[in-house]
């Protein structure tokens, strides 16, 4: 009888220890011996599922993809309610941000790897594929405001980099994680207080 291998549970396990090894001592540690440490394998057993540590980075970023897909609340404390566009897409944008300790490690992690391979195809498109994430929630979130295009775009660019400055400050300890939402929750409500949604006809 053929022998079954579990190729998924096995890549799921170097996912995670990859993703650990970088939560814990960064990518200067992703090694393929680090790795069957962290297996409590040899590095050959390693080596028959991996050719190079080259993949080790990306392995860990994918960790974080399945550790948010598991996740029972996947809302953001300080949520909107409602059912406008603005208010969906700001607790859209909450939900990016490092509010917990958990997502606080995938954020550090997905910064490091992202850093570590930034050359790499895989990490330009999945660079890319975020910034355009983000850009498209922040544009929806200011939409409906009685703004020029030119400021929508620049206020749009602010909340961008909000996002990514208070993402970046909870990963470097500058910024207790809960604090994230607040922050652009309340940028967000300011902001819209001061410009009034344009309710004419022909603003939607």
């Amino acid at each position: 009888m053929p022998k079954l291998i579990d190729y998924s549970g096995r890549f799921d396990c170097l996912r995670e220890a990859a993703f650990t090894i970088v939560l814990r001592e960064g990518t200067t540690g992703l090694t393929i011996p680090a790795v069957a440490t962290e297996l409590l394998t040899s590095v050959s057993t390693i080596r028959r599922s991996l050719a190079s540590a080259n993949s080790l980075p990306r392995l860990a970023y994918q960790w974080i993809d399945i550790r948010d897909r598991f996740r029972v609340d996947r809302r953001a404390p300080g949520e909107i309610p409602g059912t406008d566009t603005w208010s969906a897409c700001l607790n859209a944008l909450l939900r990016e941000l490092p509010f917990d300790h958990s997502r606080t490690q995938d954020a550090r992690v997905r910064a490091a790897v992202l850093s570590h391979d930034r050359f790499r195809e895989w990490a330009v498109e999945a660079s890319a594929a975020r910034a355009d994430r983000l850009r498209t929630l922040c544009d929806a979130t200011h939409q409906d405001l009685a703004l020029s295009a030119t400021d929508l775009r620049y206020e749009s660019q602010r909340l961008e980099a909000l996002i990514e400055g208070t993402t970046a400050n909870a990963c470097a300890g500058r910024l207790v994680p809960e604090e994230c939402v607040s922050v652009v929750r309340r940028h967000v409500l300011d902001l819209r207080a001061a410009c009034q949604p344009d309710r004419r006809p022909d603003a939607a």
